[in-house]
């Protein structure tokens, strides 16, 4: 396979596994309707920070192919956008933790 197609594909697979992990994140804290309307409302600065998130990882492919430099940055960078955009809704889970120690008090 070429190196700049297989660039593509894997910042396009990589845009569609942050979509998956958001939403199933959002879908496991109770809230699908929030997904949904989270992607409607912000749908162009999640296709900012996402599209940049794949584009970081379609060029860490492509240099890394090319042995061209080390693409470190772009992999710790790429687990922040990850792990940020997973903490941004987990404040949810202290709207949980009432009814969690009623039900273990009981």
């Amino acid at each position: 396979m070429e190196i700049k197609t297989k660039a593509v594909l894997y910042g396009i697979f990589a845009i569609i596994i942050v979509l998956i992990i958001n939403t199933l994140v959002l879908t496991l804290l109770n809230f699908p309707s929030m997904a949904v309307e989270v992607i409607k409302q912000y749908w162009y600065l999640l296709i900012l920070l996402i599209g940049g998130f794949g584009f970081q990882i379609g060029l860490f492919i492509y240099f890394h192919s090319l042995n061209a430099i080390s693409c470190s940055t772009t992999v710790a960078s790429g687990g922040i956008s990850t792990i940020s955009m997973i903490l941004c809704c987990s404040h949810y889970l202290l709207n949980i933790l009432p009814f969690l120690g009623a039900v273990v008090g009981i």
